[in-house]
């Protein structure tokens, strides 16, 4: 831990700046998140998003027919003694560019409601205590800004990078850490004990066996990218005050450097504080790289030659392959 326990000596003054924002927000949010106008626009939002049946095979239009009965049966069980019960997701693999698979989760529609009620209430609260360094599933950011912004870091003399990817993040998330964390910024313990039913409610496979789940959050949820920062969010505050010039994006993070050192003391620092949280790298896709010498992948774009960005090769290939597909001679449409 010396390289981690170095730098956290690198800005004292900062880190007790950084530290003076965190606040405790009380509050019976329970009841914000369970008010007739909030689940509808939760509703509302849901539906924008389409998607899947869950376990109960309930359609988005079937459940839209009985809306306010399925809204006021939501309200009444999040509101009872017996508190709300969240149903297994229903697991189904999705098929990666690269030849393997992504386990995704998907929610009952009800369910995917109340996540999406809760983060309209909760998500503002952690927009205040949210670092800067990161974009991913935040309102007014993304992916293109997060590129924006190693460019920009690029153009002004960094030319080694630190490239990151976390070894099953989504499903490596310890709850114990995650809860207590989100406890800090939430001081309502009826929505802590709602997020830990989330996480502990299990899957359904596609053969209809029911798992349960010790660690992780399931891809496909609502409210699971927010977990997710927040598991994050001691990441983001070290690098912060380390210095360090770190652009993250969900569990894809780069540091940019002007020279080598920095770069390899980055890459040290931040595989002892994820060790220490829990988690790992695969080191296929980490590393130290030199723009100059090396391609850098980044959310689905290659730096190179220290200027250029271009889409990766898999993208492009994907690209020419559905366009192929679409014009071939035997289909019978004009072009």
């Amino acid at each position: 831990m010396m390289a981690l326990d170095a730098l956290r000596q690198v800005a004292p003054q900062r880190r007790k700046a950084t530290d003076s924002k965190r606040q405790i927000f009380h509050g019976k949010l329970l009841d914000r998140i369970v008010e007739p106008h909030n689940l509808r626009r939760a509703f509302n939002k849901v539906r924008t998003n389409h998607g899947a049946a869950g376990v109960d095979r309930i359609s988005l239009a079937a459940f839209e027919q009985n809306l306010e009965r399925e809204l006021a049966s939501l309200r009444r069980r999040l509101l009872s003694q017996e508190r709300y019960q969240p149903p297994p997701v229903r697991r189904v693999d999705i098929e990666k560019s690269d030849g393997g698979s992504r386990p995704l989760g998907i929610p009952t529609v009800g369910d995917r409601v109340v996540q999406q009620a809760t983060l309209q209430v909760v998500g503002p609260i952690f927009e205040r205590v949210f670092s800067d360094c990161f974009y991913g599933f935040r309102p007014g950011r993304g992916a293109k800004a997060a590129l924006s912004q190693v460019r920009k870091q690029i153009a002004q003399g960094d030319h080694w990078i630190a490239e990151f990817d976390i070894e099953g993040f989504f499903d490596n998330l310890s709850h114990g850490r995650l809860l207590r964390w989100f406890a800090k910024f939430v001081d309502d313990p009826e929505v802590v004990g709602l997020v830990r039913r989330w996480l502990k409610a299990g899957v359904v496979t596609e053969d209809g066996i029911r798992r349960s789940v010790a660690t992780g959050t399931p891809q496909g949820g609502i409210i699971s990218p927010l977990l997710a920062n927040v598991y994050l969010h001691r990441l983001d505050q070290e690098a912060t005050k380390a210095g360090l010039r770190f652009v993250r994006y969900a569990d894809d993070f780069v540091v940019t450097a002007n020279r080598r050192w920095k770069a390899r003391r980055a890459d040290q620092m931040i595989r002892e504080l994820l060790a220490d949280i829990g988690l790992s790298l695969n080191d296929d896709k980490s590393g130290v790289r030199n723009l100059y010498r090396d391609e850098v992948e980044f959310l689905g774009f290659c730096f190179y030659a220290g200027r250029f960005l271009r889409p990766r090769r898999r993208a492009i290939a994907s690209f020419k392959n559905q366009v192929r597909y679409l014009t071939r001679r035997t289909r019978g449409v004009s072009l």
